[in-house]
């Protein structure tokens, strides 16, 4: 199973889901490869900086591509060509895909210009593709609900934990639903997955580490994600949630059994409520 990151700059990886690509990659049957949009630049430290992160986190494969870094004022080159590019570096094809995961609609803690393109480039483009798609986030999104699932906790491992799972639905305060959904499907995508995952804060500390290039202590000060070991991913549709779920069964459940059995007349009268 080819799990693909598609990031913006190098450090992406480690900043947003260093946790995620490095416990999803320990998983059984599963490849986690990361195509960087821009920051191919002889010049530059970041293409071996990133090189030297991938062997912290031990997934599968990496290419950087696009050219030098920019100004996130100036538009990255067609996201979608560059994605083909790095799938063919990468010995991949497209059907070869099960899910592409990539920035979310918003642009992360920063709101980054490229980062929302990424999205919204990609977003049209696997829609196009018949790719699952998916999109790593740190905090869950007011404009949906999420109704947890999750029955018990699990792990790989003893760093790697899945700790949350949720379907999601759109909501915009007073606003019906019905009215909205179109633009928030195709605007926005309206997930039918949340889930949350714990990884290894160390080998985050790690990957991070390897981007020596950047003022380490200013990023450290200015990004939350920086000492977060909580990573969530919000997964476009059920075809995307198969192909996680799949390789989620493979993690250990210590309980074994539904924790919140003995809750079930109080969750029987709370979905009766929600209808």
């Amino acid at each position: 199973m080819n799990l693909v990151f598609v990031v913006c700059h190098p450090d992406d990886e480690a900043l947003w889901a260093g946790g995620m690509v490095h416990g999803l990659s320990q998983l059984s049957d599963v490849d986690v490869h990361v195509v960087c949009l821009s920051g191919r630049d002889p010049g530059s430290p970041r293409p071996a900086e990133f090189e030297a992160a991938r062997k912290v986190a031990g997934y599968a494969g990496g290419v950087v591509l696009g050219g030098p870094l920019r100004k996130a004022t100036e538009p990255l080159p067609d996201i979608a060509a560059t994605t083909r590019s790095g799938l063919e570096a990468l010995g991949l094809r497209e059907s070869d895909v099960a899910l592409l995961v990539t920035h979310p609609p918003y642009g992360d803690e920063h709101v980054n210009p490229h980062h929302v393109q990424a999205y919204e480039e990609l977003l049209r483009w696997t829609r196009s593709a018949d790719i699952p798609f998916a999109w790593f986030a740190t905090t869950a999104m007011p404009h949906l609900s999420h109704r947890p699932v999750l029955a018990a906790p699990s792990r790989a491992g003893h760093e790697f934990h899945l700790v949350g799972m949720a379907r999601c639905h759109a909501t915009l305060g007073g606003v019906s639903t019905r009215l909205v959904r179109p633009y928030l499907r195709d605007r926005l995508g309206t997930p039918r997955w949340w889930l949350q995952f714990a990884g290894d804060l160390s080998v985050k500390a790690r990957m991070l580490d390897c981007y020596q290039s950047v003022e380490v202590a200013a990023h450290r000060r200015g990004y939350a994600s920086w000492t977060n070991s909580v990573e969530g991913l919000y997964v476009l549709d059920d075809a995307g949630m198969e192909a996680l779920r799949a390789a989620l069964q493979t993690m250990d459940t210590p309980a074994e059994t539904d924790i919140f059995r003995g809750l079930q007349p109080l969750r029987s009268l709370t979905r009766q409520r929600a209808r």
